[in-house]
């Protein structure tokens, strides 16, 4: 059996992984229409999940993490590229939504760090006849939850 870590700063990153867990959990649960959540590296690593089986968590990663690099990369109007905002897909069998959760020093020495931050997205999956809007405000507010693990939260972009 593994002895708990007394490194204070190793607890500290356990906490808030299991903080981050529970609020994906709560909103999975009780957000209508929602049936999964799982915040993710901008490169496409899964990070903390609402209890998704991995093999399913990584897929969803690697597929988020190329939306997010496909939404940035894609010229607006004027030519300039933007990170993402916001992303749905509609499907018959599901939506899926990812949103820019932004950036932490929590995840330190996880794929995908630079000089000790990371970029995060907030990705969820409902049912196809969630109601989009109330989903996506919802995520808005986990969001805004998740400001205090964040070194740059995504509203402050």
């Amino acid at each position: 059996m593994t002895e708990p870590s007394t490194d204070p700063i190793h607890t500290r990153r356990d906490d808030i992984h299991n903080e981050i867990a529970d609020r994906l959990k709560h909103f999975a649960e009780n957000v209508a229409g929602v049936t999964h959540a799982l915040l993710l590296t901008r490169d496409a690593l899964p990070l903390v999940t609402s209890g998704i089986d991995r093999t399913l968590a990584e897929q969803w990663a690697a597929c988020f993490g190329a939306l997010a690099s496909l939404a940035e990369n894609i010229p607006g109007p004027n030519g300039e590229q933007d990170g993402l905002s916001q992303a749905i897909i509609q499907r018959g069998d599901a939506l899926f939504l990812a949103v820019n959760s932004g950036s932490s020093e929590h995840f330190a020495g996880h794929a995908g760090t630079r000089g000790g931050i990371l970029e995060t997205v907030l990705a969820v999956i409902c049912q196809p006849d969630a109601q989009m809007g109330a989903v996506s405000y919802e995520m808005g507010r986990l969001v805004d939850r998740f400001s205090s693990y964040m070194v740059e939260p995504a509203r402050a972009r």
